[in-house]
């Protein structure tokens, strides 16, 4: 990666929090060790966002960035903060590619789906983009890919800063469901 490369930021890290916290509750949080271009897993989801959302036109680019590692410690701690009130913040691990070819049997190609059963502990597994922030600062796009116990989808969210506290908060979401992990198949790589 060169030195121009862009790095997640703290308030990056406070957007995923907010996605992810909101669909955990005692389980464990599996995040991709990698923030995205949404052009590896969207299908046809940016086009459904701008349709959602058309106020993310302008920021748009954001989603085709370049890929990056993400820092757990990072991770983690946006979770505590965002979870102070809470005794027990959401437990957070990042994914790396050698557990998710070891749960998958073998390398996959790059549009995998995996069900959060194949990790002991595991309450879902994330994908993440990078945020694209309104140009008035006030929301957050996000476009990623999301597997819990029941189902697989690309969820296309907006994510809104409280004007008192500062914090992100989820705000409207749709998703697209891609599988239901019929037949007890817990992990794909092709999907339409």
């Amino acid at each position: 990666m060169s030195s121009s490369a862009r790095e997640p930021t703290s308030q990056d890290y406070d957007v995923w929090n907010a996605l992810v916290s909101n669909y955990i509750r005692l389980g464990t949080a599996y995040v991709w060790h990698l923030v995205e271009p949404t052009s590896v897993f969207d299908r046809g989801q940016t086009k459904s966002v701008l349709e959602f959302f058309p106020e993310a036109r302008p920021v748009e680019k954001a989603w085709a960035t370049h890929e990056v590692e993400l820092d757990a410690d990072k991770l983690r701690y946006a979770a505590n903060r965002g979870m102070q009130r809470f005794p027990h913040p959401p437990k957070v691990r990042l994914l790396d590619a050698a557990t998710l070819a070891r749960i998958a049997g073998r390398t996959p190609k790059s549009t995998w789906l995996a069900s959060p059963r194949l990790l002991p502990g595991a309450e879902a597994i994330f994908r993440l983009s990078w945020p694209a922030y309104r140009e008035d600062g006030r929301a957050a796009f996000l476009i990623c890919a999301v597997c819990t116990e029941w189902w697989g989808s690309v969820i296309e969210c907006k994510v809104d800063k409280d004007f008192l506290s500062g914090k992100w908060r989820l705000g409207e979401t749709s998703r697209r469901d891609f599988t239901y992990w019929k037949d007890g198949k817990l992990f794909v790589d092709e999907w339409p």
